[in-house]
């Protein structure tokens, strides 16, 4: 696997991350947060397109509501096109100097001509957040993330949630119960088996799992013992291409050399070959700058905002080999990019 090409396609100062695309009426659809900084209470949810992926249209603001919108899933339905956020409600808590996370809601809208919109919509019931959907063989299907039983942010679970048309979704199974289990990225393939990529917040040691129709039970496939997360996970021909972002500190990460390891963060990229169920990793994409120092420009007082931010993967099979990996990068503080990157097997 290597790079053909690695640019940007969006910049306006702030912070523009977790990317979600999709192909609709002869374009690509891009949607993607855009706030003051990585976890600002400010997030909204813009989307843009282009029909060769080099030009881009104006973004077009299509999600603001009074929380914290990011994280968006675009899709398309019936002929409509869909965009579903995850909004996070933060709330400073007595004695404390931060807000943190009190409630997290999914809105979704849609549109039959991508200029339109209807008003946002609660999907979902409170504290459950869908982050990623797939067309499956009968219905739409969703990775679907909540707290524990209990009520608890620091032990969740992650769902897998069905729809007939965008805006109605109920349970059908639990993907993963174990390890702080919350993003998960979805692929069917055209055997009808659904493959997921998940997140494990305890030791960001993800996992994939597999399930068959009904997709109610699920078996573990590839179990990761090195540190990367934000998964992404897309059919190109007929293996699936899995991205997320790399933790280059961890002696563990494979391909990472002494670039890779002094700027910090960056992409890890893998081959999962669903007939012999391996992975396999290709490809360390490091950081383009690393951690600001002092000297930097823009250097925020703030050390955790210098460091770098890069993941959130989308993946589209482009034909022959060669696909397209849109993602974004820049810094914890503002201003973070989306990339589109041309990549071939």
């Amino acid at each position: 696997m290597k790079i053909l090409s690695n640019k940007v396609i969006y910049h306006d100062g702030r912070h523009n991350a977790f990317t979600s695309m999709v192909r609709w009426r002869d374009k690509y659809w891009l949607a993607f947060r855009n706030g003051t900084h990585h976890r600002s209470n400010d997030g909204r949810i813009m989307i843009i397109n282009s029909e060769d992926l080099e030009s881009w249209s104006e973004p077009k603001i299509v999600i603001d509501t009074d929380i914290d919108d990011r994280d968006p899933a675009v899709f398309v339905w019936d002929d409509e096109l869909f965009v579903i956020s995850m909004s996070y409600n933060r709330k400073l808590h007595e004695g404390e100097k931060e807000r943190r996370l009190a409630s997290m809601s999914s809105f979704v809208i849609h549109s039959s001509d991508g200029k339109n919109w209807t008003e946002p919509q609660r999907t979902l019931p409170e504290h459950r957040v869908i982050w990623w959907v797939s067309n499956g063989p009968d219905a739409l299907y969703a990775s679907v993330y909540r707290p524990d039983d209990a009520g608890n942010y620091k032990e969740r679970i992650t769902e897998l949630w069905r729809s007939n048309n965008g805006l109605e979704w109920e349970k059908v199974s639990v993907i993963s119960d174990r390890d702080n289990s919350t993003e998960a990225a979805l692929v069917f393939l055209p055997d009808e088996r659904l493959f997921a990529y998940v997140r494990h917040d305890k030791n960001d040691w993800p996992e994939i799992t597999m399930s068959s129709p009904p997709y109610v039970k699920w078996k573990p496939i590839v179990d990761f013992d090195f540190r990367h997360n934000g998964p992404c996970m897309g059919l190109v021909g007929d293996k699936l291409v899995t991205s997320g972002r790399s933790i280059f500190e961890d002696d563990k990460t494979p391909l990472a050399d002494d670039l890779c390891r002094e700027r910090k963060r960056g992409l890890i990229m893998g081959v999962f070959d669903p007939n012999t169920l391996q992975w396999k990793p290709t490809l360390a994409i490091p950081h383009s700058r690393g951690v600001r120092g002092p000297d930097d420009p823009e250097t925020h007082e703030d050390q955790g905002m210098n460091w770098p931010d890069i993941s959130y993967a989308s993946i589209m099979d482009l034909g022959d080999g060669n696909f397209v990996m849109v993602h974004y990068e820049g810094f914890k503080g503002w201003a973070s990019d989306i990339r589109a990157a041309i990549l071939t097997m």
